[in-house]
């Protein structure tokens, strides 16, 4: 059934690389600045806001240095050495240390590093610190809060990823000379969650001492006092992985991860080396547990919300991969009736902005939600400002809210790939809207055409899943160039599948137009659009008209007898989730949330269901 909500007002908020399938790193991105009478609250807001100089990642390490990663072997003229005195202080593997700024005649503001060999150099005697790098912070720009003495892992990773845990941490270690090193600081690693103004459990943090919690006559010099010289607490990895070398050193990451360090990362001592007292996890389970649990236990099915669901091509992939599809929403009318058409009468179809569906989310408690808010405004089309901009903007701000009231095990997120490079504070923002529930997420730029469509479209893919889990894995490329894929589909494929009998073919839905002809077994599609995409690229291969409506949607990866409105078909075409290549993604989900499922049976002896 469709439903419609009462009309209410616009919502209005204030205040790309040629290559998208690459995220630059850019060190010029705005930082987020509380008032001064919020930084001033002591004990409830505690930002690092004065503090704020976001710094680039430093050039690290002497070059001929070599460590072999399984067994921490040096290579001569380099001896390991158990522990250094440098200028009065002993410096030993498991301590942490506060490194330089890379800057100079700049306040102490600069890194750290826990400390996991110490090699020195008989002909030189120059001292290596090799270990992990932590950084405060703010230097994520607003995608983790930035709290005072709040740290994170920063793992830089080339080539793939390891599936061995322990392996990702001896593959991110870098190295620094002992001369870079300030002082030795203390640091927890944990993966509890961090006290707030509404939750003030214990965190491990300087927020416990109960010293700290007496009203000051110089708050700036308390709060410098802690800032230099309080312990710190490591909560979260973020990882950046590289294809290879030269994408290091040009920041081009391939693809990235921010999540909450796992308890076994703790208790295995992978983080910390062998000063194991000095983290505090806490148990996986329970975290997980605590936020919810499977929608059905009597089903093999996994339940699905599709927001700004527009026609359905999410929903699509989903019911293809057997997921439940329990709704879809959007402001659409048109796109909601077309999404209502494709669906069974157990799936209810919502007319409604992305805030009103906040008030409805929890009756739609599903195990995986989908959203893809409007990107009009972050697309490198965007090139002049639209009517729709601050709606489009202001909506992307419901995200959290809408995963704070749906509490789904998994989210999955769509958006243009230019949100990243050209809308970094956007982006930020988003991102921020998880961590600040403690979701871990991983993203990437996704071109589909590597995932089967016949079509070069490139977006933003994010995964994200609820504390006490990792985030699913990217489904396996299964198309291109390479020897062990199958090669790009093209637009002869797809069009030789269509069937006469398929609805909006015909004059009616195209037009004439006078092109040179091409060959079709040589190309796909350019970004189809709610206009059809590029016309000097996006046409028959005739030459003589465009592509009509039926096309679009099989180029579009819709199944052919897939119901398209009378009105506005190019429209929720161009801004549908290609259905074909988003289900192996949905797929990789189910098989993930299936392997959770057996975790949590293994841990508890049975399937935890949602607490309604």
């Amino acid at each position: 059934m469709t439903r419609s909500l009462p009309h209410r007002s616009r919502v209005v908020v204030g205040t790309e690389d040629n290559d998208d399938s690459f995220i630059t790193i850019s060190d010029d991105l705005p930082v987020r600045r509380e008032t001064q009478n919020q930084a001033r609250r002591a004990n409830d807001s505690d930002e690092e806001a004065h503090f704020e100089e976001n710094l680039s990642a430093p050039d690290l390490g002497p070059t001929d240095l070599h460590l072999d990663s399984a067994g921490g072997s040096l290579n001569l003229p380099w001896a390991e050495t158990e522990r250094i005195n440098y200028r009065g202080t002993v410096y030993k593997r498991g301590d942490c240390v506060e490194l330089k700024h890379p800057k100079p005649n700049k306040p102490r503001q600069g890194d750290f590093l826990q400390v996991y060999q110490i090699a020195e150099n008989l002909t030189t005697n120059q001292v290596v610190l090799s270990g992990l790098l932590l950084r405060r912070n703010n230097a994520t720009r607003g995608m983790l809060d930035p709290k005072l003495n709040e740290l994170h892992l920063c793992l830089q990773i080339v080539g793939e990823i390891p599936n061995n845990p322990s392996a990702i941490f001896e593959r991110g270690l870098v190295q620094v000379y002992i001369h870079e090193v300030v002082t030795k600081r203390k640091v927890i690693f944990t993966n509890h969650p961090a006290a707030s103004a509404t939750h003030r459990a214990r965190d491990w943090s300087f927020r416990e001492h109960a010293a700290l919690h007496t009203r000051m006559h110089n708050y700036d010099e308390q709060k410098h006092r802690i800032f230099r010289e309080e312990v710190l607490v490591c909560r979260w990895v973020f990882i950046l992985r590289f294809i290879n070398a030269e994408h290091k050193r040009s920041q081009k990451c391939h693809e990235s991860e921010l999540r909450r360090l796992s308890e076994k990362e703790l208790r295995d001592g992978r983080v910390t080396a062998t000063f194991l007292h000095q983290c505090k996890p806490t148990a996986d389970i329970d975290l997980y547990l605590a936020f919810r649990g499977k929608d059905d236990p009597e089903s093999d099915n996994y339940s699905f919300v599709d927001g700004f669901c527009g026609c359905g091509g999410t929903s699509e992939a989903a019911a293809s991969v057997g997921y439940k599809i329990r709704c879809g929403f959007d402001h659409d009318e048109t796109a909601v009736r077309a999404f209502q058409s494709n669906r069974n009468d157990s799936t209810d179809a919502i007319h409604c902005s992305s805030f009103e569906f906040i008030a409805l989310a929890k009756h739609y408690a599903a195990d995986v939600m989908h959203l893809s808010p409007p990107c009009q405004y972050f697309s490198p089309a965007h090139t002049r400002e639209g009517q729709n901009d601050e709606q489009n903007t202001a909506t992307l701000l419901s995200v959290g809210k809408l995963v704070d009231a749906g509490r789904p095990r998994v989210v999955t997120l769509e958006q243009t790939s230019g949100i990243i490079n050209r809308h970094p504070q956007w982006f930020n923002a988003l991102t921020n809207q998880f961590t600040t529930q403690n979701f871990g997420i991983r993203w990437r730029n996704i071109d589909f055409r590597d995932y089967g469509l016949a079509q070069r479209r490139s977006r933003l893919v994010i995964l994200a899943s609820c504390p006490g889990t990792c985030p699913p894995p990217f489904a396996n490329q299964t198309h291109g160039q390479a020897p062990s894929l199958l090669p790009w589909n093209n637009i002869a494929n797809v069009l030789a599948t269509i069937p006469r009998s398929a609805s909006h073919q015909g004059p009616a839905y195209s037009r004439g137009i006078s092109m040179p002809s091409y060959n079709p077994t040589q190309r796909q599609a350019v970004c189809i659009t709610r206009d059809g995409g590029q016309p000097t690229h996006n046409y028959h291969p005739s030459g003589l008209r465009t592509f009509n409506v039926r096309e679009l949607a099989a180029l579009q990866g819709f199944r052919h007898d897939f119901i398209l409105p009378a009105v506005k078909a190019k429209h929720v075409i161009g801004n549908a989730v290609p259905p074909s290549a988003f289900a192996p993604f949905l797929r990789s989900v189910k098989t993930y949330l299936h392997k959770q499922d057996t975790w949590i049976v293994r841990e508890t002896g049975r399937v935890h269901v949602i607490d309604d």
